[in-house]
């Protein structure tokens, strides 16, 4: 689930310019930091990540069109980050 905010919070970051603040970025910086705290009282999902990332790309895709009325056509099929990248505290989509 936390993985999934965090998607949506990228997307709308990349596609929402006008939005973009300090406290936005602090909730993807929060957001990362919860999902290294589940993986960490969790080790075995770890491995399942790349798969879980597809799921919640999906889901994410959704939210973010109910939320800010953007077309779910606008974004990429698949997950156009890395789980790296995703997960790295100095990434923000252009």
């Amino acid at each position: 689930m936390r993985l999934g905010h965090l998607l949506q919070h990228l997307l709308k970051w990349q596609f929402q310019p006008v939005l973009r603040s300090r406290c936005f970025g602090i909730k993807i910086k929060n957001l990362r930091r919860e999902v290294e705290d589940v993986l960490e009282e969790n080790p075995s999902l770890r491995p399942k990540m790349e798969a879980t990332i597809l799921k919640a790309y999906s889901k994410a895709k959704g939210w973010v069109e109910v939320e800010t009325g953007l077309t779910e056509a606008l974004f990429s099929e698949q997950c156009p980050w890395t789980l790296e990248e995703v997960m790295s505290t100095g990434f923000l989509p252009d």
